[in-house]
This record gives C-alpha cells, sequence and structure tokens, in this order.
C-alpha cells in the first residue's frame, strides 16, 4: 500500500523506506531491501503519479482544443475595416 510507506534520507544521504504496519508496527528498510522504480519526479525520490500526469495532459488538450475552435469560430466572422484618406 504506497500510503503506508515513506520515503526519507537520512543524515547519512542514504535512501530509507519506512512501512507502517496496522498490526506489526513500523519497519525500516534499506534502499538495496526494495524493488522501488522511480518515475520522473522531482526530487528523485517520489516521483509524479503516471495517472495524475495522464489526466493533467488530457486537461490541457481539451483546453487547448476549445480554445483553438473559438477562436477559428470568432476570427473567421472578424471584419476589416480599412480607413484611405486622399491627400
Amino acid at each position: 500500500m504506497p500510503e503506508k510507506m515513506r520515503i526519507d534520507r537520512g543524515a547519512d544521504s542514504k535512501i530509507y523506506y519506512t512501512y507502517n504496519s496496522d498490526k506489526q508496527g513500523t519497519f525500516v528498510f534499506r534502499k538495496d531491501e526494495i524493488l522501488h522504480i522511480v518515475g520522473l519526479g522531482f526530487d528523485g525520490l517520489v516521483g509524479y503519479s503516471p495517472i495524475a500526469m495522464a489526466k493533467n495532459a488530457i486537461g490541457l488538450s481539451i483546453a487547448a482544443e476549445e480554445y483553438g475552435s473559438s477562436f477559428s469560430q470568432t476570427a473567421v466572422h472578424q471584419a476589416e475595416f480599412w480607413n484611405i484618406r486622399e491627400f
């Protein structure tokens, strides 16, 4: 369960994993004891959620599509006025 696992960097700059069990207490593991496939992230410890990243990408594409659609609809109907003076 991801919500029961915490990742910390110790005073010795090594990575430690702390697992909080409901029945058996807390366990601390070293990096070489855990298989952790790190995704893209900002701190090197915890990666971004692939589901959250996909949600943001879909939302951005929908917003871009709506903006492009509204822009092209209004741009087609805009009138241009030219004022030419004779000297």
